[in-house]
């Protein structure tokens, strides 16, 4: 994300949703939002406008109530706050800003330290997978996760998810281009991929990645709750698709 604007928008209502169902199906997790400040002229772009409207408080009304109020209010619209109000009952927290590429590898490694605990480690970058035009020497890469920081979750045996904003290309080369990625990531590692859609307003994507079987059980029992009922109806999130164990 992250950034204290977008606490409580309809995107924060997907991926929360799914994280709840994770943690409901015996996951323990970890989330590192990736959190940024936003530049002079992102703050008057007016993201995080798109707020949960009230026929979407059927998807799961506690934490619709809770992020409508964070979202309504000037003075609680941050992260601390959303933290604080246990939408997530497993979550363990890092929230320290992403720095410049001098620092990123020391706050990459704290991230470690602070995350090692849970079960699933939830990566919240502003855009998504690095990309070939941003190096991590620019300005822009606090927007992004590079794969080693995937990867070092995965070979520990943690299951990763990450946010990824869909970009303007064709939505099959996109999600081919995606898997070939992630298979590179994975490069000897046997696993699984779930891939949820978030189709509200900004299309964006949740990618999964499970390199352990009892984890792989226990996140198809929460993408088979999500992708259900209100959540479905709604069209707040939809499975896109799955690979089984490779």
């Amino acid at each position: 994300m992250m950034q204290d604007r977008y606490v409580g928008d309809i995107g924060d209502f997907g991926k929360l949703g799914f994280l709840r169902a994770l943690e409901i199906a015996g996951l323990s997790l970890g989330v590192n939002w990736y959190y940024t400040t936003p530049s002079g002229s992102e703050k008057i772009q007016g993201d995080g406008r798109h707020l949960i409207n009230q026929k979407y408080f059927d998807c799961d009304q506690n934490l619709a109530s809770t992020l409508y109020k964070l979202s309504k209010s000037q003075t609680s619209r941050n992260l601390v706050t959303l933290e604080n109000s246990h939408v997530l009952q497993t979550g363990i927290f890092f929230r320290a800003q992403v720095p410049g590429k001098e620092s990123r590898v020391n706050w990459h490694q704290h991230a470690l330290d602070a995350l090692q605990q849970a079960d699933l480690v939830f990566l919240d970058p502003d855009n998504g997978l690095s990309v070939k035009s941003v190096s991590r020497n620019s300005k822009k890469a606090v927007k992004y996760v590079f794969d080693d920081e995937i990867r070092d979750y995965l070979v520990r045996g943690q299951s990763v998810a990450f946010y990824q904003h869909r970009p303007h290309k064709s939505e099959h080369l996109y999600l081919s281009e995606a898997k070939s990625r992630i298979d590179n990531i994975c490069n000897s590692l046997k696993f699984s991929i779930w891939v949820l859609t978030l189709p509200r307003h900004s299309v964006r994507e949740i990618f999964v990645i499970s390199p352990d079987e009892r984890q792989d059980r226990l996140i198809s029992k929460a993408v088979l709750s999500i992708t259900n009922g209100s959540w479905n109806k709604y069209e707040i999130i939809k499975l896109q698709s799955t690979q089984p164990r490779t």
